[in-house]
């Protein structure tokens, strides 16, 4: 008689856990419904910021350091497409890459309920490119992004960092 009854509880308990389970999720994708369906979250423009370029390459010794740079035409849109997160770059002569189709595998390791603040990084492991991202927005999706992207491989080896105001 005392298995029967152990028994009984074990189900109660599980079936408990399933429905604050079930509610759990239901809570995740209601407060947060940017993860959960395809959209835009942001489109940010102008990047303004600097770089370290270092020797070697098409880089010479006298032209390795620091220096102001920007990506003037370009545009960075971020986008969560059935909680699958993307970068997508418009560059200055208007060609739109995906950073996901070009190999880059992207994660986002934070971000915020109650506002919409994310950290996204990217990485090109086979071709020594590193970048993150992090997104300080409203909930309307305007705010401005703060990224940056480190370059191992390659005839220009650098380290930058910029900024962009961003706007849905």
């Amino acid at each position: 008689m005392g298995n029967v009854k152990t028994c009984i509880k074990i189900l109660k308990l599980k079936h408990k856990m399933k429905i604050k389970i079930g509610l759990l999720i239901l809570f995740f994708f209601t407060v947060s419904p940017k993860l959960a369906v395809g959209n835009v979250v942001t489109v940010c423009g102008v990047s303004e910021g600097f770089s370290y370029y270092l020797p070697g390459g098409a880089v010479p010794k006298d032209q390795a350091g620091w220096q102001k740079d920007q990506l003037s035409q370009g545009k960075i849109i971020f986008q969560i497409n059935n909680g699958n997160p993307d970068i997508l770059i418009y560059d200055a002569k208007g060609y739109m890459r995906s950073v996901k189709e070009e190999g880059g595998k992207v994660e986002v390791p934070y971000f915020t309920l109650t506002n919409d603040n994310y950290i996204v990084t990217v990485n090109y492991r086979q071709k020594g490119v590193f970048e993150h991202f992090l997104f300080n927005l409203d909930s309307l999706g305007n705010g401005q992004v703060v990224w940056g992207s480190d370059r191992a491989e390659g005839l220009i080896r650098k380290s930058s960092l910029f900024q962009a105001t961003c706007k849905k």
